[in-house]
């Protein structure tokens, strides 16, 4: 057993799938999924690329995290999304992250890797997607009016 495994939260036998999903389908609210059964370095490392994809477009984007049934990754994984934000760099767009789990060493690990960022953004924990999707608007909107604010050159 491993450490993500003992300090996971308990999982719904009804969304148990392998398998990180990153979705677009709602831009620029993006979501990415990360389910129980992720368990291979290649599942993250396909989902970091597509992350760094949606970065490098330049465009602001917000991320909503379900992680409801997350375990911490392996020091392997946190690895790997350490290198992904090192390439992605200061100029990443996303403006906001809202993270859905009640997973006490989940949050403990989103918690380490938003002190890594290089770039500022907003972030919140909730404990249910409808809350977490209303906040990512009002940042976003928020954010549209800070830029619009600023005086033009």
């Amino acid at each position: 057993m491993s450490l993500g495994d003992a300090l996971a939260a308990p999982v719904d036998p009804a969304r148990e799938r392998t398998g990180i999903h990153v979705a677009i389908d709602t831009w620029p609210r993006v979501r990415l999924t990360w389910p129980a059964g992720v368990r291979h370095d290649a599942e993250v490392a396909d989902a970091l690329h597509t992350l760094e994809a949606i970065a490098q477009r330049g465009r602001p984007f917000v991320l909503l995290v379900d992680a409801r049934d997350a375990r911490p990754p392996t020091p392997a994984q946190l690895g790997m999304m350490l290198d992904a934000m090192r390439r992605i760099g200061p100029d990443a767009r996303c403006l906001a992250h809202a993270v859905v789990t009640r997973s006490a060493p989940v949050r403990a690990f989103v918690d380490s890797l938003r002190w890594m960022r290089l770039t500022p953004s907003a972030w919140a924990y909730f404990d249910d997607e409808p809350s977490a999707i209303a906040w990512l608007a009002d940042e976003q909107r928020t954010n549209v009016r800070r830029r619009s604010d600023r005086p033009r050159a």
